[in-house]
């Protein structure tokens, strides 16, 4: 499978080679072809020159909204699996095999990790709880990496049509998909 990572960033010159890096070693380890696409959102910073020494292609999308900045990354994608991973996010060296096992099932359209802190406290866990509380009873969905294939969705071709791209993790808005109502279901899992 070929596989199109998009990374939305902003001022991320600290945390985004960590996450280039990793990236890459999860590719290594699948075998698996990739690209990367980093979309530059109102960066001051090294970000764009980080990005293209690890050899992504960068674009700018200016606008506030993650939606759209994720969406023109979407855009410019070449591959018909699209990951999308926060840039201060790492991910598991499994990772790109774990969706192929998924999507191979023919089960599921998309998906989204669980974000596992690197470090634990009282107040991480409080917080976390809150966090997973409040998206529970609103609705609300908050994934730092997520997965769609293209080709089931169309996706590019509907992005100017209609441009919301949202994996969500959420309990509530898993059954609300029309996938789980045509008799596939979702899963959550911790990929390590």
């Amino acid at each position: 499978m070929k596989y199109s990572v998009i990374i939305p960033a902003h001022n991320e010159e600290r945390f985004l080679p960590e996450c280039l890096n990793a990236i890459e070693r999860a590719a290594r380890f699948h075998n698996a072809e990739i690209e990367i696409i980093v979309v530059l959102n109102r960066c001051t910073d090294g970000t764009g020159r980080i990005a293209e020494e690890h050899g992504a292609k960068t674009i700018i999308e200016d606008r506030r909204n993650l939606a759209a900045i994720r969406n023109a990354g979407v855009r410019e994608s070449s591959y018909d699996i699209i990951v999308t991973v926060d840039a201060d996010s790492l991910v598991s060296k499994n990772l790109f095999a774990e969706i192929e096992r998924a999507l191979d099932t023919e089960r599921y359209v998309g998906g989204g990790v669980t974000v596992i802190p690197e470090r634990n406290s009282l107040g991480i866990a409080l917080t976390h709880a809150i966090m997973w509380l409040i998206l529970y009873f609103t609705g609300l969905g908050a994934v730092s990496t997520g997965v769609a294939r293209k080709t089931l969705t169309r996706l590019r071709d509907s992005m100017k049509r209609c441009p919301l791209v949202r994996i969500s993790i959420s309990p509530r808005d898993s059954r609300l998909t029309g996938r789980r109502r045509a008799g596939g279901s979702l899963r959550s899992g911790r990929h390590r």
